[in-house]
């Protein structure tokens, strides 16, 4: 009589399982982080939590690596905020 109740809470979970899918959602962006030592993402000349976050990823470029790379093109600007809080960057 105990396998019946286990069958059905199996079939119901692999069911829930199932149904909630992979989670492709289109509206979140891609995770995928782009290669910060070959150029600065265009969105840090407008956004600062984009500009912020290109520092941080380019402050953690080991130094023996970021000596022999080329030179990147830096926007003549990086957005700011005057207003918000000071961001920690590593």
């Amino acid at each position: 009589m105990t396998r019946l109740p286990n069958l059905l809470l199996a079939a119901v979970l692999s069911t829930v399982l199932v149904a909630c899918g992979g989670g492709d959602d289109p509206n979140i962006p891609s995770t995928t982080p782009a290669d910060v030592t070959a150029q600065v993402p265009p969105a840090a000349a407008n956004s600062p939590d984009v500009a912020t976050l290109y520092v941080s990823d380019l402050s953690a470029v080991p130094t023996a690596t970021s000596d022999v790379l080329e030179p990147v093109v830096v926007p003549e600007m990086l957005a700011s905020d005057d207003s918000a809080e000071p961001t920690v960057v590593n």
